[in-house]
């Protein structure tokens, strides 16, 4: 199980690029055993590139059992998908900076590379720097 957070400031995505995948991202990571989706994404965040997040979710409006904990983040898409030596069941989530003043600070043994970039940059599969 994994999370991979798309996080946008103004009309920018931050992407990051995965050299194993030969892939550019959305920031995230297998999912820790005892933790939520959402917990394990805003720590995902925080040691990657070094931002507070806040997950824009919908959440549920039912409570469905009176031994639920508390409600956690739904993901705006999940798929499962090969890895090459395994499968990963992935969920996605959109995200925003809580302070938009703060800055990228990449963990450099995580991220080599890292862009924000507007859809059309997006879209147009723009060479990324």
């Amino acid at each position: 199980m994994t999370v991979n957070g798309f996080i946008f400031k103004g009309d920018k995505v931050l992407l990051i690029y995965n050299p194993k995948y030969q892939m550019w991202l959305g920031v995230g990571g297998h999912i820790d055993p005892d933790t939520t989706p959402d917990e394990q994404l805003f720590r995902e965040v925080k040691e990657e590139v070094g931002l507070d997040v806040e997950i824009l979710s919908i959440d549920p409006e039912i409570e469905i059992s009176d031994s639920a904990l508390r409600g956690v983040a739904l993901p705006f898409y999940a798929d499962v998908h090969n890895v090459g030596d395994h499968n990963h069941y992935a969920q996605y989530y959109v995200c925003v900076p809580r302070d938009p003043s703060q800055k990228v600070v990449p963990d450099n043994s995580e991220v080599k590379k890292y862009s924000w970039l507007t859809e059309s940059e997006v879209e147009n599969n723009q060479e990324i720097k």
